[in-house]
């Protein structure tokens, strides 16, 4: 495990939001001065900008990999007008395009050749570089800004709330297009001078009077009994992620025909789960799930509803991760096997699937921005899925990154691992967990925000 701490006692910089790009190797975060670009794994600096007068973001968000970000202004002291999607170049810190709303902007996301941006009631696509308005879906309610899209190339998704309390509706889009050849002078680090093919556009975001969407091509379910809290979706599109504003359960479908494949138990106390805090692993075996509580929780999704993953862009997981990390509820499991009768009778929270493995994140000063006098900012996280290892060989990982500074990687558990419990021994990790929470994961990285000049 490798451990770093700050380096300076200076006060540690108020983040706003941080958002991954499509293939979560990029992460924005807004900050108290302006913005910061990071590489997510390993972790390095990559862009800095502090404004001049003094501005701040609601939303950050690199375009695939390359130099362009996506952004709009936000509270306290917003940079840009809040109902502009500002497409601005990292090099030279100049807008190239922006799309203005009548509304605020709540969130963004963005495939190749095309990104959504959500307002309250609506959600709009547009075409990269031209920026041409290619659909509007409405939907209701939608503070959060919820929304997912599919990246794998030829994938087709789009996830988003329906019109009514708890639902989801899917869209089909045009098949992503395939990503270019690498060429040997491509560098990943939005520092290069790459920009939009259009020059400097000035676009009105006002939707047309219905929805360009193909109605044949859309499933409508009901997912949930209270509003929507976070949406996550595969890299093919075929599943998706739900969870509610309880926090309690988060529910698997099949995005072909609307049906209902796992239901996960977070816990059994309310909890928030922002949107970015909810995914699945690059090859869509796994998911994850931060709350506000500070605890992840990863399930890994085998059994008889188990699908291939097509186009998912990476192994299952490395030989040496544990292949029995699934942990159905344990009354559950105690139960039915005497009394196979009873099983179809018992309540939702007996028949939901516990968690595979956990980690519970050190809890934050809750006096630390009292006493620097920094504004109070909620312990908010948001995560991504990497693989490391050799080819052959590569295994899953977790990166969480909360807005109080901390940067974690995290290992599945391992066959035969010990861990240390409550009591301070030693135990063996019994397949399947042996408790409802599942095995420990392991922490192989942590770095901590310390000053404005680098992660430490």
């Amino acid at each position: 495990m490798r451990v770093s701490t700050p380096l300076s006692s200076a006060q540690p910089t108020t983040v706003y939001s941080a958002t991954f790009n499509d293939d979560k190797s990029l992460f924005g975060a807004c900050t108290d001065d302006g913005y910061d670009v990071y590489q997510t794994a390993p972790l390095r600096l990559l862009a800095r900008h502090d404004f001049s007068p003094p501005g701040t973001l609601s939303v950050l968000a690199p375009y695939l990999s390359t130099s362009l970000l996506l952004l709009t202004g936000g509270p306290p002291s917003p940079a840009y007008a809040p109902n502009k999607l500002v497409l601005l170049s990292a090099p030279t810190r100049k807008p190239l395009a922006e799309i203005e709303f009548p509304e605020r902007v709540r969130a963004v996301t963005h495939r190749r050749g095309w990104l959504a941006v959500a307002v309250e009631h609506a959600v709009l696509g547009f075409a990269v570089p031209s920026l041409e308005r290619t659909g509007m879906w409405e939907t209701a309610s939608n503070a959060r800004g919820l929304m997912a899209v599919s990246t794998a190339a030829g994938a087709t998704v789009l996830a988003l709330p329906g019109r009514k309390l708890g639902d989801v509706q899917i869209h089909h889009l045009p098949p992503r297009p395939p990503s270019p050849p690498p060429q040997p002078s491509t560098s990943r680090s939005p520092t290069s001078p790459d920009r939009p093919a259009s020059p400097p556009t000035r676009s009105k975001g006002k939707a047309p009077a219905k929805s360009t969407s193909n109605p044949h091509a859309t499933t409508i379910f009901h997912a949930h009994e209270t509003p929507l809290a976070a949406l996550a979706l595969t890299r093919s599109g075929d599943r998706l992620a739900t969870t509610s504003e309880r926090g309690t359960l988060v529910r698997v479908w099949d995005t072909r025909s609307g049906t209902r494949l796992w239901e996960l138990r977070r816990g059994t106390d309310p909890a928030v789960i922002w949107q970015g805090a909810l995914e699945f692993s690059l090859c869509g075996t796994w998911i994850a799930v931060v709350s506000e509580k500070g605890t992840v929780h990863v399930w890994k999704l085998d059994g008889g509803a188990e699908r291939k993953e097509s186009g998912g862009g990476g192994s299952p997981a490395g030989r040496e991760v544990s292949s029995t990390l699934s942990t159905p509820n344990p009354l559950t499991s105690l139960l039915t096997p005497h009394f196979p009768a009873l099983k179809r009778h018992l309540p939702a929270y007996f028949s939901s699937r516990w968690s595979s493995a956990h980690f519970r994140l050190p809890q934050p000063n809750p006096h630390a921005h009292t006493l620097s006098g920094r504004p109070e900012v909620d312990e908010r996280a948001v995560l991504a899925w990497i693989e490391v290892g050799a080819p052959g060989e590569r295994e899953p990982q977790l990166v969480v990154v909360t807005l109080q500074g901390g940067w974690y990687r995290l290992g599945m558990p391992r066959d035969g691992e010990r861990e240390v419990g409550e009591d301070g021994e030693a135990e063996e990790a019994a397949p399947g967990g042996g408790t409802g929470m599942g095995r420990r994961l392991r922490l192989e990285e942590f770095r901590r925000w310390g000053k404005r000049d680098e992660w430490h």
